[in-house]
């Protein structure tokens, strides 16, 4: 274990970085007390330990994010290391571990609700950064809180007892739990509004906020108290930056505040907007719970229809159906169907597309289905270009409806297929397929990006879970949901949007080739 110097100074700025070890306390702390971003400091060796408690106490941070902002404030500049700051972190910031979104919304909403039972006193307590708006990855997993007093309320979750305290300030906390690290800030309820909005966004976007404020003899920096936007909320401080309010998954700094300004922003796909799922596995294949408790699940979440997509044969590691097994399942179904008549229940495939370009079961085994998905989950050691022609040829067969998470990546683990996307999504419109915007937390593919250039290349998208357990139907959707807002997609570029009957009338058209 790395262990920290032991002179008098050292150990007192590392108290105060840790916030529970008081001045002259007799164990010695090390690296592993420290909250993660700080770690990484003083594990990389550039900063001096005399340094890293300077830079702490000139800024109060705990996070690479911390340092960033107040270099970009200038509260750095009387530091006589300050270009080797910018220069560490930057470096530090491509390096450091960045937590899947699928982990990191759960862990921090089971936080919240923790931490509002135990304290009574936070009014509010809500995730912000990455998380808030459904980024891919998170770089920190933070809240923001409002109380009267900040400073009790840390005080009395610090004395909990039920987690590790990293670190312990007047508005600030730091802790590690289940083997994650969550920073709670506290600011008084006046203040929530300006920082929720000043947390949430990526930097781009708070910049140009900051300097619309300037243009208009405003100023808005919600770590200061002399702001000109004190108890307003995020809605109210965009109207007064002459501005619609920006929901949280756009703001990147991608073009919505230019948008927002002209008037040119989406009217975003919302939860309320979908009618069903077309995507989701039971145990026939490789889902954990039978057909009847995912349609359980399906019902309760208020669905008109969803499709039960099982995998097809050459998908042998997730136990995909031969034509035995599929026209078994059939038989399934239609039981199901006489048992939940409020709900339509389609009965599906998610087809391999085999390295050939070929589908994996006969036409004459897909036109009995309602509905056929086409996924690529072999690429057999092909080129983009290679993989982008098979996906055309899956798309040109006029039986498949559906093509499901087109790059195929897998969250943090393996980068998405590199394909030729403007030959992807011209081949889509021109056949009437459908591409899907998948919401499993290990694809969360098309992610924001893609999904936004294919609505705007004209192609019509699936907004689906890709579950494999009742309960977390909704969840997924969710994500689902969230990862088309974020590419800026509504409600009519989503197939999944659509009343029943229009629904099957689309996905006709695709069989008849019109």
């Amino acid at each position: 274990m790395v262990r920290l110097d032991d002179t008098r100074h050292t150990i007192a700025a590392l108290s105060t970085l840790r916030g529970h070890i008081a001045p002259g306390d007799p164990s010695e702390p090390t690296v592993d007390d420290l909250p993660q971003d700080l770690q990484l400091l003083a594990r990389d060796g550039r900063l001096t330990l005399q340094e890293l408690a300077e830079l702490h106490n000139a800024t109060q941070g705990t996070r690479l994010a911390d340092f960033r902002t107040a270099l970009s404030a200038g509260i750095l500049d009387a530091l006589g290391f300050r270009d080797r700051v910018a220069h560490v972190i930057s470096e530090l910031e491509q390096q450091r571990r960045r937590t899947p979104l699928g982990r990191a919304r759960p862990h921090l909403q089971a936080t919240a609700r923790a931490w509002r039972e135990a304290c009574p006193a936070l009014e509010e307590l809500e995730p912000v950064g990455s998380v808030r708006r459904f980024a891919v990855t998170a770089g920190d997993l933070s809240l923001l809180g409002a109380a009267a007093d900040p400073a009790a309320a840390i005080a009395e979750l610090r004395d909990l007892g039920a987690f590790t305290v990293l670190h312990a300030g007047k508005r600030r906390l730091v802790a590690r739990m289940n083997a994650a690290e969550v920073t709670l800030e506290i600011v008084t309820p006046d203040r929530f509004g300006p920082t929720l909005l000043r947390l949430t966004g990526a930097a781009a976007h708070v910049d140009a906020l900051r300097q619309r404020a300037a243009v208009r003899g405003l100023r808005f920096d919600a770590s200061l108290e002399n702001d000109d936007f004190s108890g307003r909320s995020e809605g109210e401080i965009y109207e007064a930056l002459e501005l619609p309010f920006i929901p949280p998954e756009l703001r990147e700094g991608t073009g919505e505040i230019e948008a927002a300004a002209s008037g040119a922003l989406p009217r975003l796909l919302t939860r309320g907007d979908m009618r069903g799922d077309l995507h989701m596995h039971t145990d026939w294949s490789d889902g954990r719970d039978s057909l009847n408790s995912m349609i359980n699940a399906a019902r309760a979440l208020g669905y008109s229809y969803v499709a039960v997509t099982d995998h097809s044969v050459s998908s042998t590691v997730a136990g995909g159906l031969d034509v035995r097994r599929l026209e078994k399942q059939r038989e399934s179904i239609e039981l199901a169907r006489q048992a939940y008549p409020d709900i339509e229940i389609l009965h599906g495939s998610e087809v391999d597309i085999l390295p050939d370009g070929r589908l994996d079961f006969p036409d004459a085994v897909l036109e009995r289905l309602d509905i056929v998905l086409a996924s690529l989950h072999d690429p057999a050691g092909h080129s983009g270009e290679r993989l982008t022609d098979r996906y055309i040829s899956a798309m040109r067969h006029p039986l498949v409806q559906i093509v499901t998470h087109p790059t195929n990546r897998l969250v943090p683990a393996r980068a998405g297929y590199e394909l030729d996307e403007d030959r992807l999504f011209e081949a889509a419109r021109e056949t009437g397929t459908i591409l899907e915007i998948d919401g499993a937390p290990g694809h969360l593919d098309m992610d924001g990006a893609m999904a936004r250039r294919a609505v705007a290349a004209g192609v019509t998208v699936s907004v689906d879970g890709d579950c494999h357990r009742a309960d977390l139907l909704g969840r997924h959707m969710e994500f689902a949901v969230a990862t088309a807002r974020r590419g800026w997609v509504e409600a009519a570029h989503v197939v999944n949007t659509l009343a029943l009957p229009d629904l099957r009338a689309r996905l006709a058209r695709k069989r008849r080739g019109a």
